[in-house]
């Protein structure tokens, strides 16, 4: 009886560990949600020169050449939102990127069949920049954030990708993994 006892109490222990420590790393770690911006060109520059007109008090790690950050913070509706756009060139011009690009082809593959679904397979092999949109927190009600990078995108010609979907350049629904394909979107580069 002792012996099941201790075993039972070591189960316990064993089982609860990784969620109270999923629970502790959670509260550190604030939410976030992404949008990937992509282009068949190299486009660091000119994403350094728009989002410094768009948002003049933008903090950037390093110049319209070499940017690996640029930081936008607002005050919306009370609440401190940030929005942080990444860029890596070796990314998108290492050894690695035909792997990513692949692995974004095989993703979307399994999406449903849809309307702009062939294409946007062809589109995705095609994708030669990408800068990275990070919202910390999420998106709030009527988001400035998400005013900003649709500005950005429609001013690069970028193709937006967030889990579940890929957008043109407005946000118009390209395909998604529902299967809904929005038939006003625009699928190209």
């Amino acid at each position: 009886m002792t012996v099941l006892l201790i075993v039972a109490l070591l189960f316990l222990v064993v089982i609860s560990a990784p969620y109270s420590a999923m629970a502790k790393d959670s509260e550190a770690v604030a939410p976030k949600e992404s949008v990937t911006l992509f282009t068949g060109i190299e486009r660091g520059k000119e994403v350094y020169e728009i989002l410094k007109e768009l948002a003049p008090d933008m903090k950037a790690k390093g110049g319209p050449q070499d940017w690996t950050r640029i930081e936008i913070n607002m005050v919306q509706d009370g609440v401190k939102t940030d929005l942080v756009f990444n860029h890596d060139r070796n990314y998108y011009q290492g050894k690695s990127w035909q792997l990513e690009r692949l692995g974004m082809y095989e993703y979307i593959s399994k999406f449903p069949e849809a309307q702009h679904k062939q294409r946007a397979l062809r589109l995705v092999q095609r994708f030669n920049f990408a800068v990275a949109a990070v919202l910390s927190p999420p998106r709030i009600k009527d988001d400035k954030r998400l005013k900003l990078i649709l500005k950005l995108s429609e001013r690069i010609k970028a193709i937006m990708f967030i889990p579940g979907s890929l957008m043109d350049c407005s946000g118009r629904i390209i395909i998604s993994q529902d299967g809904f394909s929005d038939p006003q979107a625009r699928v190209d580069l």
